[in-house]
Formats: structure tokens, sequence, C-alpha cells
């Protein structure tokens, strides 16, 4: 089963494409993300990066993101963490169910 997953790090989001059966990556993505960036702009850049992914309509996503987070309601945590101090106390889940 091919699933589209989500890996958010501290410089860039990588997208990919995983066979969870086999374990082999079959198309894989990657952009930098804003140094500076507030939560639209960051989810914004994990968004484009997604939909340059050829993944399935409707597939459900793996995502790897930085905690802590809350991911029953999709409120950030963190504190101290750089660019992702904005997400501290931010809803970010619809934006994530649209995106």
């Amino acid at each position: 089963m091919v699933t589209p997953v989500l890996e958010i790090g501290g410089t860039h989001v990588t997208a990919a494409l995983v066979d969870l059966d086999g374990g082999m990556v079959h198309e894989q993505v990657r952009a930098p993300l804003p140094a500076q960036g507030g939560v639209d702009e960051i989810l914004g850049a994990v968004a484009a990066t997604a939909a340059r992914l050829a993944a399935p309509a409707a597939a459900p996503w793996g995502v790897a993101v930085p905690g802590p987070f809350d991911y029953e309601t999709g409120i950030g945590l963190l504190q101290g963490v750089g660019k992702f101090e904005s997400f501290r106390g931010s809803t970010s889940a619809p934006n994530c169910n649209t995106a």
C-alpha cells in the first residue's frame, strides 16, 4: 500500500509516497521552510510541497511534526524552538484538513 507522508523539519519539509509494505520510497519532493515564518506561511509551504506529490485523492497522510503537539486538537505546544514557536497555542488542524 502506497501512502503519502510528510516530514516537517526545522529547515525543510519533505513529501513522499512510501510503500508501507516494502518500505520503498516511490516519489519524493523537498522544499525549504521559511526561517522566520509564521503558522500560515509554514503551513502554506507544507501544502505547496504536498501538492507537488502525485498522491491519490482523499488518501490519508502520515505526518511527522516537531513536538510537543496535541495531535487530537491540532494545537501546538512548542516553546523555545525558533519558527515553530508560532504554532504554540494555535489551532492548525483545520488548515491541515483542507490543505
